[in-house]
């Protein structure tokens, strides 16, 4: 029985990293094409590279949304050098995360692998020729809250406390990338464990709304 378990895992591994890295070639390949950098693609670059020469957000910068993934491209950039090739690598890796953690949500939902891999496929399509090159806070926030939802789908298979602070900090790591939407899914999930409380009577969600409040 354990080397099935083991197994399982292995090929589940296996193929997070084949869809990880057709993604991340979609994605560098669309940047790559691109003639110039532009709109959102551009406002992102140059607010993380003035992050990088020592500006500060919402000091120096006019910055509308809140400032993760800026910082996260600065960091980037500060290692591996501040050009727009470091850039788009960057944000590749982001656009190869968000099919993972969708494949990763599918699966815990739905035991079909042929709805789950159509699924895949048809995000293949998308972001191949609806220009989806995910250089957008918006989509990171989504993997944020995705990744949430696999922890509070994992908590219902294994009450464990772990998984309370996992999803308090994937909440605000949302709510970190955009207020708005990240703000939106911690009202959300507030409101689940009020219905936990109140409805399916678990008293002990109590504690758990102040294990991801911390």
């Amino acid at each position: 029985m354990k080397i099935k378990s083991i197994r399982c895992n292995y090929n589940e591994i296996c193929e997070c990293i084949i869809i990880f890295l057709v993604f991340f070639g979609i994605c560098f390949t669309a940047y790559l094409a691109q003639n110039e950098i532009s709109g959102d693609c551009l406002w992102l670059y140059n607010m993380s590279l003035k992050m990088v020469n020592g500006y500060m957000p919402y000091k120096d910068i006019n910055m509308i949304v809140t400032p993760l993934m800026f910082q996260m491209s600065e960091v980037f950039m500060r290692i591996f050098g501040s050009n727009a090739i470091v850039y788009y690598i960057c944000m590749s890796i982001l656009g190869g995360i968000f099919p993972v953690t969708t494949y990763k949500l599918l699966k815990k939902i739905s035991k079909s692998s042929i709805l789950n891999w159509c699924l895949i496929i048809l995000l293949t399509l998308v972001y191949s020729f609806l220009g989806l090159f995910l250089y957008s806070y918006n989509i990171m926030t989504v993997e944020f809250i995705f990744i949430a939802m696999i922890f509070e789908l994992k908590k219902q298979e294994k009450s464990k406390k772990t998984y309370d602070y996992l999803i308090g900090l994937m909440l605000g790591f949302s709510a970190a990338s955009k207020q708005t939407i990240g703000g939106l899914a911690i009202i959300f999930s507030f409101l689940y464990d009020v219905f936990k409380i109140f409805y399916l009577k678990k008293s002990e969600t109590k504690e758990s709304i102040f294990r991801k409040t911390l």
